[in-house]
């Protein structure tokens, strides 16, 4: 050993990795796979390969797509544990295929890996191992006042490793974790307020400086914590109109790090009401039959049933009719005549604009027929009045 001059160290770890070495693992499976049991791997990397398409399956079925732009799209997914499990298992699924298909070309890529090692990583791993036995040699070797100087930096390294481990995220630029509404989120009812949650606490000032709606929309912050912020318009949003929230680049956390990248979030609110069912409409059935108008949300606000009596009536009749009307629920208005309607009569109940920020006038038409119109044939005329224009449409009934 004295006379090769090499430190005894450095010995014991060449002797440690020339037992195992790139060049001994590549030869002992080439001589594998080109040998008789080779057939045994490949049936074994086929299992292999099953086990990560299962595996791969499950992960897939965990990812979340979210809608937005591109850019969104794919920050939102390498964020998620569960899509880099699948790309991962995608990698080892195309390594075991291809192990078993073409084994020569995985032979080769196993080849390169081995050089990159040889060439980049095992120099680095035996340089830092030598290092590691002559720091323990010298640390056994020393006395207690030396071995106590030689444990600062060991332990200081220690110790800032673990406080970036541990705190080290606290530092990190701040993220929004979810919204409310979310981005391209549609039919967001007029009162809704719009809610952020970050991902650490925040500093209150810098997100309000930095939030922005547009068109502009005056309104108040409210705070749950330090993480979740609320804002809620003094007025309700305006119907089927679009909005962008932008919460700026220099909201910043407790910590005052800034979150760097400004981020948009887009909705639309609830259109105008729809009529979704209207009966009686071209001929009532029976002369008692009543008339009712269904929309597709809630017109009135949900009260008792002597308070909905004081609702105003969904539509007007013409002629008019004596009878009764109300509310069924909210989304519904009936009215019963109280004597039977006249036959050969043509009735026209109308929802006026206005009604429930209804944008039209709609109008529906019905007809009573006496016995001695059957047998003939009549040109009926149903008016859908919007205005400014009117569609007649002309049906022929027996």
């Amino acid at each position: 050993m004295a006379e090769t001059g090499q430190d005894p160290s450095q010995e014991q770890t060449s002797q440690f990795f020339g037992a195992v070495t790139p060049n001994a693992i590549f030869n002992k499976l080439k001589t594998l796979v080109q040998s008789g049991r080779g057939k045994s791997l490949r049936h074994l990397l086929i299992l292999v390969a099953l086990l990560l398409a299962v595996e791969a399956g499950s992960s897939y079925t965990k990812i979340k797509v979210p809608v937005g732009s591109f850019d969104y799209i794919l920050k939102n997914l390498f964020a998620q544990k569960e899509f880099i499990r699948f790309i991962a298992f995608c990698l080892a699924l195309i390594a075991s295929v291809l192990g078993y298909f073409r084994p020569r070309v995985f032979l080769r890529v196993f080849a390169f890996l081995k050089k990159l090692f040889v060439s980049k990583v095992q120099p680095l791993v035996i340089r830092s191992l030598q290092k590691i036995v002559n720091w323990l040699r010298n640390f056994k070797e020393s006395s207690f006042k030396d071995r106590l100087r030689m444990a600062i930096k060991p332990a200081a390294a220690v110790t800032v490793v673990y406080l970036i481990l541990s705190y080290g995220k606290l530092f990190l630029p701040p993220k929004i974790v979810v919204t409310f509404p979310g981005n391209e989120g549609e039919s967001i009812p007029l009162d809704s307020n719009f809610e952020v949650q970050f991902d650490r606490k925040m500093h209150r000032a810098s997100v309000e400086r930095n939030f922005a709606i547009n068109p502009e929309v005056a309104g108040r912050f409210e705070w749950l914590g330090d993480t979740r912020v609320t804002f809620t318009p003094d007025k309700p949003f305006e119907i089927a109109r679009k909005y962008e929230v932008e919460v700026g680049s220099m909201a910043m956390s407790a910590f005052f790090i800034p979150k760097f990248f400004p981020q948009k979030i887009a909705f639309e609110t609830l259109g105008h009401p729809k009529v979704i069912l209207a009966s009686p409409q071209i001929e009532a059935p029976e002369v008692g039959s009543p008339i009712t108008v269904m929309f597709d949300r809630a017109m009135i606000p949900l009260t008792s049933a002597d308070e909905k009596e004081s609702q105003l009536p969904a539509f007007t009749l013409s002629p008019e009719v004596e009878g009764e009307g109300g509310w069924l629920g909210t989304t519904a208005y009936q009215f019963r005549p109280a004597k039977p309607l006249k036959l050969a009569t043509t009735y026209t109940y109308t929802v006026p604009a206005g009604m429930g920020n209804f944008m039209k006038i709609l109008v529906f038409h019905f007809q009573l027929f006496g016995r001695e119109f059957w047998g003939h044939h009549h040109l009926i005329i149903i008016t859908m009045q919007v205005r400014p224009h009117q569609y007649p449409l002309l049906l022929t009934c027996p």
